[in-house]
């Protein structure tokens, strides 16, 4: 009795679906699949499964230490010549000579400045 109600259930089910239109849709896979880690995956052999982190590689930008020393020596310089009272024009970090030049103004003259870089000692203070 119990198989015949499940033979007539699945019967219906089977009807009722074609009658409807509740038919599933073949999976087509012609195209890449996208992993969700943001890999692609080509299923007819036309690569295998490959995962996008060429851009770390390119884009890696190198910069050197002197780099930072140069933008902290000029922020360093500047705040300490403000603080002695000059209105600085320009910086310029001499990395091999560990020195930074710079021209500034104070009282309407300009002066060029020489500070010894990490101390900011004034090396070279000269009216322009």
């Amino acid at each position: 009795m119990t198989n015949i109600k499940l033979l007539s259930a699945g019967l219906m089910a089977a009807t009722l679906g074609v009658a409807t239109g509740c038919t599933s849709t073949p999976l087509i896979l012609d195209g890449p699949i996208y992993h969700p880690n943001g890999g692609v995956y080509y299923p007819d052999g036309k690569g295998d499964y490959k995962k996008h982190d060429d851009y770390k590689k390119k884009n890696k930008k190198k910069h050197k230490k002197s780099e930072y020393n140069r933008v902290n020596a000029e922020r360093v310089a500047t705040r300490k010549l403000n603080s002695m009272g000059y209105r600085v024009e320009k910086v310029d970090y001499k990395h091999s000579q560990g020195i930074v030049k710079t021209k500034a103004y104070r009282g309407g003259s300009k002066y060029k400045i020489d500070l010894a870089y990490p101390s900011m000692n004034v090396v070279k203070l000269k009216k322009d």
